[in-house]
């Protein structure tokens, strides 16, 4: 599943939603700490090749690497899943040291894949040491950082529906996507969706904790 939405300006694309924030809050501490760029990387990348194996469409990733926007076409073996992006440029992208690959992995310990990017090749190194980094300060003084791309995706249904339901309701709807299909949704109503449903959550909790809990014994008198 994966969230998109349209661009601003006069002519709007398909935007995927993605996690390239650099920020995190710790859950044990409560502390904001930062993650590493390739691990932010992988994530933004992993998750456009989720996008491609739903076969929506042409999915493009775009970096701004040493302060120049370079553009990927993303592909994602069917079969052993790594993924691998190839320059938009016709050019560069014939030549096979411009390609940057993303391996996908096992790990015994925990039997689970996960994806690395190959900084052993020079594309995948100049993209970790060189990607941009845009540094945003917030309302309490604290600053967030983002890693300078977006994900792309060109489907002319998904486009053509948000930018029907843009024109007759406004602003605030996204496009869930699925290999099955798509929906449209009002994200505010999924908001309040959702906070009704961990409210609800947290009541159940809350109940069955107190039923379970044992009675207290009576004092013996004495």
């Amino acid at each position: 599943m994966a969230f998109v939405r349209l661009s601003n300006g006069n002519h709007p694309r398909l935007m995927v939603d993605v996690n390239n924030a650099l920020n995190y809050k710790d859950t044990q501490t409560g502390e904001i700490k930062q993650r590493q760029v390739a691990t932010a990387l992988v994530d933004v990348i992993e998750e456009a090749g989720k996008v491609v194996g739903m076969d929506k469409g042409a999915v493009t990733a775009s970096f701004k690497v040493n302060n120049e926007w370079k553009n990927y076409f993303v592909r994602r073996d069917k079969e052993n899943f790594n993924i691998v992006l190839l320059p938009t440029d016709p050019q560069e992208r014939s030549n096979r040291d411009n390609h940057i690959f993303i391996n996908n992995n096992w790990n015994e310990e925990t039997d689970r894949f996960y994806y690395t990017i190959n900084d052993k090749r020079e594309a995948g190194k100049a993209l970790v040491e060189g990607i941009g980094i845009s540094e945003f300060q917030n309302q309490d003084g604290s600053k967030s950082f983002y890693l300078d791309t977006n994900i792309k995706l060109t489907n002319k249904e998904i486009k053509e529906e948000l930018e029907k339901i843009k024109l007759e309701k406004g602003d605030g709807y996204l496009a869930i996507v699925r290999s099955t299909g798509f929906e449209i949704k009002n994200e505010a109503e999924m908001k309040e969706q959702k906070a009704k449903q961990q409210d609800g959550f947290s009541k159940e909790q809350t109940i069955e904790q107190e039923t379970q809990a044992p009675k207290k014994e009576k004092d013996i008198e004495r």
